[in-house]
């Protein structure tokens, strides 16, 4: 299992090799994790494979009454799709899959002209080589995510992460959790030590109110 709010499940699985998925945003209750900021909260499977990932998901996903950032279209358990016989239906059909490669995502600033080929020529190749159809799509406003990603949660994820603010949208924080804040010169030089993001949010948070 991993926590994506910036890609922390499907990068880390690229790293090693494996399958990682980020789910449609309430389709798996979040109940227990310690969150970022709710409204980008996800969590999602990861495996060797991705039939492995499709039962997964079918045991995870369903609402579950506790987590509010599940809503009226978050399925109830025994209406949640068994995506590894979904999965099993789509590739014994038929039916030609549709895979889209985002163009902007292989041209945004940042991006290695290296790396972005690696990807798309990978997509094509893999897919194509399975019965699908694979093309570039364009999404204007993909290159506007990390400003839309910053304005929707820096300027109050320091007192949701470390602070240990309620959100708005929960009713109870995570238990045995009793934060310093503000933060005092110890909390600062140990995650200075061991997490400078934090810090970053810290203090990211602070210049945005200001």
């Amino acid at each position: 299992m991993g926590g994506d709010q910036a890609g922390s499940i499907r990068l880390p699985s690229s790293y090693v090799g494996c399958y990682g998925l980020k789910p449609t945003y309430g389709l798996i209750p979040y109940t227990g994790i310690a969150g970022l900021v709710p409204s980008i909260d996800y969590t999602g499977p990861m495996a060797h494979n991705v039939d492995d990932i499709a039962t997964m998901l079918t045991v995870l996903a369903g609402w579950d009454g506790l987590d509010p950032r599940m809503s009226p279209e978050s399925p109830l358990r025994e209406h949640v799709t068994d995506y590894k016989a979904k999965l099993a239906s789509i590739v014994e059909s038929d039916s030609t899959l549709k895979v889209g490669v985002i163009s902007e995502s292989l041209t945004s600033p940042g991006t290695s002209a290296d790396v972005a080929e690696v990807v798309s020529s990978a997509a094509r190749k893999h897919f194509t080589a399975v019965g699908a159809r694979v093309s570039e799509v364009s999404i204007a406003m993909h290159l506007l995510g990390p400003g839309i990603w910053t304005a929707a949660s820096r300027n109050h994820m320091a007192g949701l992460v470390v602070g240990g603010r309620i959100p708005d949208m929960l009713t109870h924080n995570l238990p045995h959790f009793t934060p310093r804040w503000p933060p005092d010169q110890e909390m600062y030089d140990t995650f200075t030590h061991f997490n400078p993001a934090v810090v970053n949010v810290i203090f990211g948070e602070t210049f945005l109110k200001e």
